[in-house]
């Protein structure tokens, strides 16, 4: 688990728009770690600026949220896997065993 959760931090999305002219990184969740705009993406209009970089920035998330999907689905046969936690009813049963056999069979 802490491996795959390590592996999560260092997912990298990716997303290009209007030609190669917007490059746009993210990071685990989502959170935009670059942008880079080349200069003739300055002969757009802001509109078309705009709808551009939204949608590179919405590439570079969702390319970040499937690979660490990816991530979280090699792990999740294995967590299966693992045994129930030891919740409060599995210890409370256990020290009344105990105090049982220490008290000869009374509580």
């Amino acid at each position: 688990m802490s491996g795959a959760k390590q592996l999560i931090g260092q997912v990298r999305g990716t997303g290009e728009a209007a030609d190669g002219f917007i490059r746009v990184t993210a990071g685990a969740g989502g959170v935009l770690t670059g942008i880079d705009l080349n200069p003739r993406l300055l002969r757009l209009s802001p509109a078309v600026i705009g709808r551009e970089l939204t949608k590179a920035i919405q590439q570079a998330q969702d390319d970040a949220a499937r690979r660490s999907q990816e991530i979280v689905d090699g792990v999740a046969p294995h967590v299966a896997a693992l045994p129930e936690p030891l919740d409060e009813t599995f210890v409370r049963r256990r020290v009344d065993a105990a105090m049982r056999d220490l008290n000869g069979g009374d509580l």
